[in-house]
């Protein structure tokens, strides 16, 4: 059994001593009904008179119970989750809209994004492709003209290292930049071939 800290009384206790959903304890929650002077109230939503059980308590209100009852507390929560989901939707459509509409521009400000994560500019990250010819620094390959090649750097330090092609990239880090693992590699590579 899971026990739970009661947010009323401060103590301890086990998960059947609390209603579900509820962070205070089943006696707390009696003690604080029961100091409500009014046994009914009407939701402001549904604007039916329902008793005193039937609202979620609060500390922010003068009557010390919610404004809503808790079925119009689920109705709200949930009318204002589908709300949020369609601004989601609309703000992530746009966004597609607006990246097939301007490739260049979207792939420019990545770049420039993700060039900024390594401390780099475009125009280093040029300066870099032109002294290893535009090659990878370690299988000396070409990358395809959709993709450019990444940039390697040290975990622990930072520092970039040069750059590679999708592959050495991943085999570096699948090695986890190891040179000890690397050299084990080579030997069995050597050994069985």
């Amino acid at each position: 059994m899971k026990d739970r800290r009661c947010i009323s009384c401060h103590s301890v206790k086990q998960l059947e001593e609390y209603e579900q959903g509820e962070r205070r304890c089943i006696s707390c929650v009696k003690r604080i009904y029961s100091q409500i002077k009014t046994e009914t109230k009407i939701c402001s939503r549904c604007k039916i008179e329902k008793n005193k059980e039937r609202f979620p308590l609060s500390k922010s209100t003068k009557s010390g119970l919610y404004l809503y009852c808790a079925e119009c507390s689920k109705l709200a929560k949930r009318e204002s989750n589908k709300r949020t989901q369609t601004q989601k939707t609309k703000k992530s459509q746009y966004f597609s809209n607006y990246k097939s509409k301007n490739p260049e521009i979207f792939k420019e400000t990545n770049k420039r994004t993700k060039l900024a994560i390594f401390g780099l500019t475009v125009s280093e990250y040029e300066e870099i492709l032109k002294t290893q010819n535009g090659l990878c620094a370690i299988c000396k390959k070409k990358q395809n003209a959709e993709k450019s090649l990444a940039v390697d750097h040290n975990h622990k330090t930072g520092n970039v290292r040069g750059l590679l092609c999708s592959n050495c990239n991943t085999a570096l880090g699948l090695f986890k930049d190891s040179i000890v693992n690397l050299e084990s590699a080579i030997i069995y590579l050597k050994e069985r071939n």
